[in-house]
């Protein structure tokens, strides 16, 4: 891409870009720096342009003017922990890294609310919370380095999800950069079209997100679980019949899939094993665990191999 013009103009843009944000390491064009945002978790994707990193929604405006009076694509990143191909930058694209955007801004245990900015981790959040005893429902099992923003542009889910809804369901609010510079504010009781629904899962294509009002509740007084391990594959749609009857007595089950290709050349899916998990406020949680558990012996009587169940405390 860059021939002599194409390296002033990039010189230019850094500098522009170096003067509206605070610190001093906010823009990256080191191409080792450059090659550490070039991938997601699965490895797609390539170096960007350059890197920039805002700290406040004021600096993430600024940026964004200064890209579009200079006609420069932007994409988003966050923990990159996404498998959705989300972060797809190239040579001809700045990103933003939001993962300095980090702050837990304010907790109301009373009306079990959360402000945060996009960049901080899940479990950081989670860990944050936990002393008072609440919790953010969603739980992608790449908590441990997913940001809460990359959760709700990816509309991520969990284990949890299955019992109490995936990020949608937990947003309230969210305040958003739009390709201009405006800055919006985006509510879960607006009249109208649910704007805030449809910038939820929307992959960094239409907004910035800067900030977010999570909905909060209290961390189960207990909770078991329950191992099942398949010595030989099911067919999903079978498994897929037994979850569905643990969905619906309130406790979250989870498959650990297989793909295989038969003797006709069609592709299948299969369960190799499950998880079940309950909560609840009382020790309600043991009896249902016990009869989730007898629930899948009966299933497992009814195949021709019997399947292991390991009971978990």
């Amino acid at each position: 891409m860059f021939a002599v013009e194409s390296r002033v103009c990039h010189d230019a843009l850094a500098q522009a870009f170096a003067q509206v944000l605070a610190r001093p390491d906010s823009v990256l064009t080191d191409p080792d720096a450059l090659a550490a945002h070039s991938h997601d978790y699965w490895g797609l994707g390539s170096a960007p342009w350059m890197v920039v990193k805002p700290r406040t929604t004021d600096e993430v405006v600024a940026i964004v003017r200064i890209a579009a009076e200079h006609g420069v694509p932007l994409v988003t990143r966050g923990g990159a922990s996404n498998c959705a191909g989300a972060v797809m930058a190239d040579d001809e694209r700045v990103m933003i890294d939001l993962s300095g955007m980090n702050q837990l801004i304010s907790v109301d245990t009373e009306a079990r609310t959360a402000r945060v900015q996009p960049g901080i981790v899940n479990n950081t959040l989670q860990e944050a919370l936990a002393p008072q005893g609440l919790c953010f429902s969603p739980d992608p099992v790449s908590s441990h380095f997913a940001t809460v923003g990359g959760n709700i542009i990816e509309n991520a889910g969990g284990p949890h999800a299955l019992k109490y809804g995936v990020t949608y369901h937990h947003v309230l609010e969210a305040e958003a950069v739009l390709a201009d510079g405006t800055v919006v504010t985006l509510t879960a009781d607006a009249e109208g079209t649910d704007l805030l629904g449809i910038l939820i899962g929307s992959e960094g294509t239409l907004a910035i997100l800067t900030e977010a009002t999570v909905a909060l509740r209290p961390i189960p007084a207990v909770t078991r679980s329950l191992a099942v391990d398949y010595l030989q594959p099911v067919p999903l749609h079978q498994s897929h019949r037994i979850t569905a009857r643990i969905h619906a007595r309130e406790g979250r089950a989870l498959h650990v899939a297989a793909t295989g290709t038969g003797e006709d050349g069609v592709v299948r899916f299969t369960a190799t094993a499950m998880f079940v998990t309950v909560d609840a406020e009382h020790f309600a949680a043991h009896g249902d665990l016990g009869e989730f558990g007898e629930m899948l012996e009966r299933f497992a009587r009814t195949r021709s191999s019997a399947d292991r169940i390991d009971r978990k405390a």
